[in-house]
Order: structure tokens, then sequence, then C-alpha cells
């Protein structure tokens, strides 16, 4: 099975367990689902659900 990675192309806010923080541009991250304009990510030891329009999938 081919694990998918998407790259940030702008920086992207999103809450995480201890308030809130920015994820940088040029970040690499797994790709869990997608659809038409989200994309799911692993991050940290949780999800999070970012535009595709804030990355290289787009």
């Amino acid at each position: 099975m081919r694990v998918a990675f998407v790259t940030l192309t702008q920086p992207v806010r999103v809450k995480i367990p201890y308030g809130e923080t920015v994820l940088p541009r040029g970040l690499k991250l797994t790709v869990l689902s997608r659809n038409e304009q989200t994309v799911t990510v692993q991050y940290l030891d949780g999800t999070q659900t970012i535009p595709v329009t804030s990355t290289d999938l787009h």
C-alpha cells in the first residue's frame, strides 16, 4: 500500500488540544482522506482537515 503525502503551499491555522497553531508552508503531511474541497491529514497524535487549495493537490 502506497502512503500519500501532501505539502502545504501556504500556512494553515488549525486547532490542537492545547490551543491553536499555524502549520507552515512547505510542511509535508500524511494524507488520510480527501474530497473535492478538503484533505484530512495526520498531524501530531490526531487528524486535521485542511483546504485542498492550501496544498499541492489542487
